[in-house]
């Protein structure tokens, strides 16, 4: 049970920060609120990697979890700069088919949790091999990051 409930909080903590990087990176957003937000995920646990003293073979993993979520970023923010051009594109024509706008942000959303799902299981794999006290300093990192989610919406 307690496994269950880590493995669902860093895949929570990697799921929240992939689907929400590619969304805030893409938007029109204040230089400093950019930085705030959860596209620094990976400049944090490359802070953490310093302390787990990762093996040859952890690091090999860290480094596939590290370029999906890099690819999977970019990628969901370009397919997010595209959608919204569209968007725009078609209401400003007056003639915009609602549904079929639908339809398309829906198959980008679907398309986008198929690849949150390869970076999400890219680091559980990695977690997999992690041994206890690296499990525990990722729970921590995890804690700390979710806190301060938590104290940013309670705002």
């Amino acid at each position: 049970m307690k496994q269950w409930i880590t493995r669902s909080l860093l895949a929570t903590g990697i799921i929240a920060t992939a689907v929400s990087s590619g969304a805030v990176l893409a938007q029109d957003m204040p230089h400093h609120r950019l930085h705030a937000g959860p596209g620094r995920m990976l400049e944090r646990a490359e802070a953490l990697k310093k302390d787990l003293n990762l093996t040859s073979s952890q690091q090999a993993l860290w480094d596939i979890a590290a370029e999906k979520t890099r690819t999977v970023m970019q990628g969901a923010r370009q397919s997010h700069q595209q959608t919204a051009e569209n968007i725009k594109t078609q209401l400003a024509s007056g003639n915009a088919d609602l549904r079929a706008l639908a339809a398309q942000m829906d198959a980008q959303r679907d398309a986008a949790r198929a690849k949150h799902k390869e970076v999400r299981d890219a680091w559980l794999n990695l977690y997999d091999k992690l041994d206890t006290s690296q499990r525990a300093k990722v729970n921590a990192m995890l804690a700390q990051m979710m806190e301060r989610r938590h104290n940013m919406h309670r705002r």
